[in-house]
Formats: structure tokens, sequence, C-alpha cells
């Protein structure tokens, strides 16, 4: 299973924010050593967009030094969201192609556990949304395309076991789900949202 987190620096970005995402890091790392990466959001007028993405094939202890260096320096109202990949037998090695944050039809996506391959197959032949991997966390955000973007009727359709993190960059809205999987979220008054 994969190890997802995300940060919105909604009140301030502190001078050690380096720090604060190498812990994440290492958190998520817990949970994947197959791949790393991350998305950075970054609102212009009025509208969240895509600044950066990075994916890696190595794991994060591997590559550590790379991953923070790439990050430019932050500004109130960014938003990370990161993954560490555990590959699943079910599906293709990991790749730059194959690997998340997922970004598609302007919604950005970090995913832990299984979309039931059933719906895969039934999104891939629907035809209404450009698949750019082949992994099946994808099938998410195709399902929230195909239900006009609405998030109550995506997830009454899917099925599987998960937790995920998605961002619609044309509402600004930030979806945090999961079913029995542990996902915690909190706000640190003076930072922002983890």
């Amino acid at each position: 299973m994969c190890g997802i987190a995300s940060i919105w620096f909604r009140e301030s970005v502190p001078w050690s924010f380096r720090k604060i995402l190498d812990v994440m890091f290492k958190w998520a790392e817990q949970r994947g050593v197959d791949g790393t990466g991350y998305v950075l959001l970054r609102k212009h007028n009025n509208r969240y967009t895509i600044e950066k993405e990075q994916r890696w094939i190595e794991s994060y202890s591997q590559i550590k030094n790379r991953v923070l260096d790439s990050f430019p320096f932050l500004q109130v109202g960014d938003i990370v969201l990161l993954i560490c990949r555990a590959a699943p037998e079910t599906e293709p090695l990991t790749s730059e192609t194959n690997m998340q944050p997922i970004c598609g039809e302007n919604v950005v996506l970090v995913h832990n556990g299984a979309v039931s391959q059933r719906l895969v197959t039934e999104e891939r032949n629907r035809n209404h949304y450009q698949f750019r991997t082949s992994i099946d966390s994808e099938t998410i955000i195709s399902a929230y395309i195909r239900h006009q973007r609405d998030i109550k009727r995506t997830q009454e359709y899917l099925s599987g076991g998960y937790a995920y993190i998605m961002v619609d960059l044309l509402r600004s809205q930030m979806y945090v789900v999961n079913d029995f999987k542990p996902l915690a979220t909190g706000y640190i008054k003076g930072l922002g949202y983890i």
C-alpha cells in the first residue's frame, strides 16, 4: 500500500518547510518504497494551478536530497500532495508514467489502496476520459469526471479499499476520502491543514 500525504500552507510557510516535508515523506515511505512523487499547487488569479510536479522511481530515502532540493520556495496558500508508492502485484512496474500524483482534466490525485477491477475495466471502456497511466488509481478521476465532478455520486459508484486526496482545480476544492483505511487529518493553527 502507498503512503500519501498533503499539506496546505494556509496561514504560513515556516522557514523550515523542507524539514516538515521530510517528516511527511519519511512517514509516507513506511508504506511504500517503489517510487516517490509530489505535486505543488499554487493559486494564480483566485484559481489553483499545477506549479510543479515531480516523480521518481526510487524510494524517498535513496533520493531525499534531490526531492527536497527540487522544491522551490513555497508561498502562503500553496498545497503539496505527495506519495511514496508501493507497487501492487496486479499492476505494471513503477515507471515515471505509472506513478502518482496523477493529473488529468484539472484534477490532481494521490491514492492508497485499490479500486475494483470491474470498475477499472468499465471506466477504461467508456472513452469519456483519456487515461495517462495503467494504474487503477486513475479510475477515481475518470469516475469523478463521468459523474460531472459530483463527489457524492462518485463515491456511491466506486468500490474497493482506499484512501485518497484529490484536488479539483476548477472548483478549488480538496477532497480527503477514505473507506476504513486510516487517514489522519488535522489543522495546525498558524500553519495550515495536514
